[in-house]
């Protein structure tokens, strides 16, 4: 991607001095004074080097014993967790605490439960209490109980522990000493280290090509995996956040684990091959897509509360969590077993499953089916299988209480099998035989009794194509809002590949009391671009993507009459273009309409129901000399509060910083800096991450929340060295002197822009 110089001050202050506490920053196992020499070292110094231990007072303390707030802390910065929960229920975790935005995000996580309205974050941390945690943490399902007989003290382990208990020791994560699990005592330092060692043996930079021994972690937003071969579990952690991830000519040879992704996708592309993928994200939607060549056979959904979609070509789909909505679009699935209650399944227009079945302990399950599936196989009670209309289902066998089969689609048979009880299908011209121990299927005609056949009324409608809603009723307004902005998502990505001067993001819909509206956000990075261009450039695309979709009748721009879309109305693009010239008078570039908010409002009808939705378009001014005033505004600031530490000079895209006090360390300067950081990001939300030199990129919200573990480990990790080692808390600002160092920052629309910061110090 083309990089452009801006952005600075946001970041400065975390290049400019490494601004970290000797208690935080996660300096080389070297700088500990009490580093074992035993077993543990080489644990004990990955724990370090990833983050996971800090450390204090130039002390490791091994032989230490960790309470539940220091272990929440640690796995929540081994996955990357930034999201947060309300747990101000619990009455045992002040405010004020350290731990407190740690433990918010452990039960986020769900990680930690507590129990009776407290979490204990104090309290030392048992052996069989850490197995579990880490057990959800990497979504391992409970082991066999029997498997801890092995262990002399199997018994000693709690009811609520066996399962997660035995499923580290069968995978020999965990491998007792002794012969015993000692489950009830407390954990060391040390002896987690080993254990978090033995999970992960590799955290993935943003790229990564190579080998992996063991269990591999990605925890930043963007990361692509090319031609990668792990030898273990590939765990996208909550760090991804809503990104996406490209995995492409891999091989995963354990479990591909979710925990972070969004809509844009986890793509699954080229020749990789991926036996198990286990859909884990506690919240937000997240996409699943297979591309090209690529063999994923089963995908587990197994956690979650959003939309979990899945594209592409898949084996097997089992959703084992209760209450999450499913989707399969442009999907080709042999296989989908629903084996949690509550389930949400829908085959859109253009997916094809072979067989759907639904466990007997999946009660009230919703299966609405758009495309083709060949047989529905139901066991579990209170289960509802919607055809649309365009819709095909070949057969629906249910031998459970109180199946439903409805809809307008065409569903060619129904049995009802030994079991059925309370059976009812009106979906038209479907063919009913009821077995002998079944009870009798209601139907819009009547009853189909036991040992009898029979079928419903009417004409069916599928396998025409077309899609849209099911059932006779008319659809919702708000249903058919959610429908267009999906539609209008997918084809963003169209209308940005005709503009290298500018980005549009993703919609996001804003809902406040009875309005509704879509908020779309415009980069712009080239002001001088011409209007007329721009329109050239974009209005194509636009007018193809509103007539495609297929709802849309007519279109509103500012305060322009309806026009309408028919594809028919030969002078749509001049009434666009006198629309716009309307809304922004004399305008002649990008220039005249920075600032200012443009509402394309579209009005759609669909099977008997009228909805409109308004569309705010934001444009705000990304290009190099605005982005370069407003980091020159947050250096100042910055700078001002450091005056007898070091000054500054902006000049050619590079940041000069003049150590006036070379004898001061890096902690030294920590406070002023991060405060006054944090205020300066405040000012801003215009970007998504940060690279400093050689690093992993940094989160807006690790910025935003003084994310101490990920600045220190990318200051760290910059390239900047004191001597023969890594930059650390104790450098004195004089070894910075003559170094440099390259900063990226990424803003929302994926743009990039570089700057330069350069250290002098000069003795009297």
């Amino acid at each position: 991607m083309k990089l452009h110089r801006k952005l600075a001050g946001l970041v400065s202050a975390a290049v400019v001095l490494s601004s970290l506490s000797v208690g935080a920053f996660a300096a080389s196992p070297s700088d500990f004074a009490d580093m074992p020499s035993d077993w543990s070292r080489p644990a004990l110094e990955n724990a370090i080097n990833n983050g996971l231990l800090n450390g204090s007072d130039g002390k490791i303390n091994a032989s230490g014993l960790l309470t539940r707030a220091e272990l929440a802390a640690i796995v929540n910065r081994a996955f990357g967790a930034t999201k947060t929960a309300d747990i101000s229920s619990y009455t045992d975790v002040p405010a004020s605490a350290w731990y407190y935005a740690d433990m918010q995000k452990a039960v986020h996580m769900g990680t930690f439960e507590g129990s009776n309205g407290k979490l204990s974050p104090a309290s030392a941390i048992t052996r069989q209490e850490a197995f579990t945690v880490l057990a959800r943490a990497f979504s391992l399902a409970d082991g066999s109980a029997s498997s801890l007989s092995k262990f002399s003290d199997a018994s000693a382990v709690s009811s609520w522990a066996k399962g997660p208990v035995a499923a580290l020791t069968e995978a020999g994560y965990v491998n007792g000493s002794g012969g015993k699990l000692n489950p009830t005592a407390s954990i060391t330092r040390a002896e987690f280290a080993q254990i978090a060692d033995n999970l992960v043996s590799a955290y993935l930079p943003k790229e990564y090509t190579g080998t992996a021994d063991g269990n591999a972690m990605v925890r930043e937003a963007g990361a692509v995996l090319d031609k990668a071969d792990i030898k273990g579990d590939l765990i996208l952690g909550d760090g991804v956040g809503d990104g996406n991830v490209t995995i492409r000519d891999s091989k995963v040879s354990g479990r591909l684990v979710v925990r972070g992704g969004g809509v844009h996708s986890i793509i699954i592309s080229g020749s990789t091959e991926i036996g198990t993928v286990v859909v884990s994200k506690v919240d937000g939607n997240v996409r699943v897509a297979t591309e090209g060549n690529a063999k994923v056979q089963t995908i587990v959904v197994d956690d979650g509360k959003d939309d979990v979609i899945i594209e592409g070509t898949v084996g097997k789909v089992e959703i084992a969590s209760a209450n999450v909505p499913v989707v399969l679009q442009n999907a080709k699935v042999d296989e989908v077993v629903v084996s949690a209650a509550g389930a949400d399944v829908t085959v859109d227009k253009n997916s094809t499953v072979k067989t759907v079945t639904v466990d007997s302990a999946a009660a009230n399950t919703a299966l609405t089916v758009a495309g083709k599936v060949d047989t529905v196989a139901v066991q579990g009670d209170n289960a509802t299988v919607t055809a649309e209309k365009g819709a095909t289902i070949a057969k629906v066998q249910t031998a459970a209480a109180n199946t439903e089969v409805k809809g307008d689609g065409k569903v060619t048979k129904v049995e009802a099998q030994a079991g059925s009880t309370g059976a009812k299908v009106t979906t038209p011209g479907t063919s009913i035989t009821v077995d002998k121990g079944a009870d009798a299927v209601k139907t819009d005609k009547g009853t189909v009794e036991p040992g009898k056949t029979g079928s419903t009324s009417g004409t069916t409608t599928g396998g025409g194509g077309g899609g849209g809603g099911g059932g006779s009723s008319a659809p919702s307004a708000e249903s058919l809002r959610a429908d267009l902005l999906a539609a209008v998502k997918a084809k963003i990505p169209e209308v940005n590949d005709n503009m290298d001067y500018a980005t549009l993001l993703d919609p996001e819909a804003v809902e406040n009391s009875d309005i509704y509206e879509v908020s779309v956000d415009v980069e712009i990075y080239d002001v001088t671009k011409g209007l007329a261009s721009v329109a050239q450039d974009v209005l194509s695309p636009v007018i193809k993507i509103v007539q495609d979709y297929g709802q849309i009748t007519t279109i509103k721009i500012a305060d322009s009459d309806n026009i309408s879309i028919a594809a028919d109305n030969a002078d749509l693009s001049t009434q666009i273009i006198s629309a716009i010239k309307g809304w922004i008078p004399g305008g002649k570039t990008l220039a005249d309409v920075v600032g200012k908010d443009l509402t394309v409002t579209l009005n759609g009808s669909s099977r008997g129901t009228d909805y409109s939705v308004p569309y705010t378009l934001h444009f705000k001014d990304m290009s190099d000399a605005a982005i370069n005033g407003r980091a020159q505004e947050s250096m100042k600031a910055v700078f001002d509060q450091l005056t007898d530490v070091a000054t500054s000079e902006w000049a050619d895209n590079t940041l000069t910083v003049n150590i006036t006090d070379g004898d001061k360390s890096v902690k030294d300067v920590y406070t002023i800096m991060s405060d006054t950081l944090a205020i300066e990001l405040a000012k801003y939300n215009d970007f998504t991450t940060l690279k400093i030199g050689e690093s992993d990129a940094l989160t807006y919200d690790q910025i935003k929340d003084k994310d101490l573990v990920a600045l220190v480990a990318a200051i760290k990790n910059s390239g900047l060295m004191d001597g023969d080692k890594k930059v650390g808390g104790n450098t004195k600002l004089s070894v910075l002197n003559a170094q440099k160092v390259d900063v990226v920052v990424t803003s929302r629309g994926g743009h990039e822009y570089k700057y330069t910061v350069a250290f002098v110090y000069t003795t009297a």
